[in-house]
């Protein structure tokens, strides 16, 4: 992912701590607003415990995020806590962190002082710029996600830890996991089962974070962002499942989360998007791009055919070319008489030459009939 931060992001977080400003500050989006609300309703009880939310942000060096917490509520800044391991061993800011909000963002406070309603818009103008960055896509997001537990920072700090050194299927070495991405994560949680879910959450009630495109690109999308005039931003909600009726997975556990089709398509958001990017960058309309449950099927086939990177990228973006299928289906039929010779002359070719690509040699294959009716 880029690690550059919009200028549309950062135009936003700056009306978080603007001082001396001719203009007063625009309200946030009012759907932003109400993204608050719902925040503010998450501090409640579990039984005899009290049911806190915090925010999960990507670091906190270099974070614009992290900077408006510090400024407006300096309290709930100095209460974080960092998601440290091996790998950021005297790095601390470069981790992931945990930030407590604090009692003003909760539901009496936000209906009944002046304090708590500005803390309510203070959060709605915070996830307006996180959307901004969401729809971009293929930028980094310095928002995480706001998660609900009745444990402290640290205690959920801990868990996180451990979810983020994962060891993935069919090796003995522990890699880096990027459950803070919001992409990764609703990318992956729908193919869980509910003793993974448990495993995942740990102490974590609900795990709420900006629903993140997954579908056609529209190529005047990001000139629509920064009018604000793109679609509602949503909280997708992961609920931990009820404890007592799992039936318990001895081949899961908390270092050896995921199977190889799970790993998998954890990986591939940032493939499937500059997929969707390649049309808008072709001003392709978007009644014309291949659906999110397409992309998603095309980039399990390609994986399970052993493409990676920017072959797999090709796959999809080939698979899907109009021309090459008749309307009745949405993408190439790679198993059918016609096309199975196709596929597998360019993987034998992509095995033979390291330097050659599935789009090259596709298409040097494919030109003679540009207008296949399967």
């Amino acid at each position: 992912m880029s690690k550059q931060i919009s200028p549309m992001s950062f135009q936003v977080l700056s009306l978080l701590h603007a001082e001396g400003a001719d203009m007063p500050a625009p309200p946030p989006h009012p759907h932003c607003v109400a993204l608050s609300r719902e925040v503010a309703k998450g501090f409640a009880h579990e039984g005899l415990r009290a049911v806190r939310p915090y925010v999960l942000l990507e670091r906190w060096r270099d974070n614009p995020l992290a900077t408006a917490f510090s400024a407006e509520y300096p309290e709930c800044a100095g209460a974080r806590s960092s998601v440290t391991d091996d790998f950021f061993e005297g790095r601390e800011d470069d981790a992931p962190c945990v930030v407590p909000l604090a009692d003003v963002f909760g539901p009496t406070a936000s209906d009944d002082t002046l304090a708590g309603m500005l803390a309510r818009e203070w959060l709605g103008t915070w996830l307006e710029a996180a959307w901004c960055e969401a729809r971009q896509r293929l930028a980094a997001q310095h928002f995480g996600a706001v998660i609900f537990s009745c444990e402290s920072t640290r205690e959920v700090a801990r868990h996180l830890g451990i979810l983020g050194f994962q060891t993935p299927p069919q090796t003995s070495r522990a890699r880096l996991f990027r459950y803070q991405d919001p992409r990764v994560m609703q990318r992956v949680w729908p193919l869980l089962t509910p003793w993974q879910r448990k495993l995942w959450m740990g102490p974590v009630l609900q795990w709420w974070s900006l629903t993140q495109p997954w579908e056609a690109w529209d190529a005047n999308e990001e000139e629509q962002n920064a009018q604000f005039c793109t679609k509602s931003p949503q909280w997708f909600k992961a609920v931990a499942p009820v404890a007592h009726s799992l039936n318990p997975d001895a081949e899961r556990s908390q270092r050896r989360l995921f199977d190889e089709g799970q790993w998998t398509v954890a990986h591939t958001a940032p493939i499937g998007n500059r997929v969707w990017r390649r049309y808008a960058d072709a001003a392709i309309d978007i009644a014309e791009q291949p659906e999110g449950s397409v992309v998603s099927a095309l980039l399990s086939e390609g994986s399970a055919l052993g493409l990676e990177g920017k072959n797999l990228e090709d796959f999809v973006w080939c698979s899907t070319q109009s021309k090459y299928f008749s309307l009745d289906r949405k993408s190439i039929p790679w198993h059918s008489p016609r096309w199975a010779p196709v596929l597998a002359r360019v993987l034998s070719v992509l095995q033979n030459e390291p330097d050659a690509s599935f789009g090259g040699v596709f298409h040097e294959i494919a030109q003679p009939f540009e207008k296949v009716i399967e």
